[in-house]
């Protein structure tokens, strides 16, 4: 249905991934801890309001220049493994070969499972509501053409399914 998207899983993909993911939660709690301890501190001049803010801060800085995910994810096993993905007429399949064959997988997800996608300029996550069923980097896609169909066949299948369910309600 769509060419096969075939990338190796590298430690920016792990990060780009992470932060589309993570984009609304970090921004919304890293600005209500910073607001939240700012007013208390300047109502109460209490310390711990003050710290409230400073996590905030570090929150909202650790999302926009992450300091921490490389070193944390330095070590992970899925580094270097080679995956490939591909739609079909049964939904997204998916296989992912390790590192000097340290592992391999396939799986499947299938079609009522798949709610949309979340993009930025970097990465393109295929979403089962709020959860994050696959990432693919999109430097994995060949050309702007085989993204689009990519993403165009993922709107069809879910327009497809919400017309399907809207015309079965009673």
């Amino acid at each position: 249905m769509t060419d096969r998207v075939r990338f190796s899983i590298n430690l920016d993909d792990i990060r780009d991934a992470r932060r589309l993911q993570q984009r609304n939660v970090a921004l919304v709690s890293g600005s209500a801890f910073l607001v939240v301890g700012s007013v208390i501190w300047l109502v109460s001049a209490s310390w711990s309001a003050l710290a409230l803010a400073v996590i905030g801060i570090v929150v909202l800085a650790e999302w926009r220049f992450p300091i921490f995910d490389r070193w944390f994810d330095r070590r992970k096993l899925i580094l270097g493994s080679e995956c490939e993905m591909w739609l079909d007429e049964s939904g997204l399949n998916f296989r992912q070969t390790g590192n000097a064959g340290a592992f391999e997988m396939s799986g499947h997800v299938d079609w009522s499972r798949i709610s949309g996608i979340r993009e930025d300029g970097r990465a393109l996550l295929v979403m089962d509501g709020r959860v994050v069923r696959a990432g693919i980097p999109k430097r994995a896609f060949t050309s702007s053409e085989s993204l689009a169909e990519f993403r165009d066949e993922i709107a069809r299948r879910v327009a497809e399914r919400q017309r399907g369910s809207r015309s079965s309600a009673p």
